[in-house]
């Protein structure tokens, strides 16, 4: 099983469930639910998809570190 697979299993058992905890600096930190990571994630993989990626295809990653970078990845 791929992790993407997981994630989503995970989503839909648990939705509401913290997958990640971004720290906020001085503000409280953002808790991002696994729905809303895994709904975050498939919505950048239609856009990929829309722009012409493909399963399979080799593309470089560019995002900053924090939670930009853990949707991309």
């Amino acid at each position: 099983m791929k992790v993407l697979d997981q994630l989503r299993d995970h989503a839909k058992a648990r939705p509401e469930h913290p997958a990640l905890v971004v720290d906020g600096g001085d503000a409280a930190p953002e808790i991002v639910s696994y729905a809303r990571l895994v709904a975050d994630f498939e919505a950048l993989a239609s856009e990929l998809r829309q722009k012409g990626v493909a399963a399979g295809d080799r593309c470089g990653l560019r995002a900053q570190q924090g939670r930009p970078f853990v949707d991309a990845v």
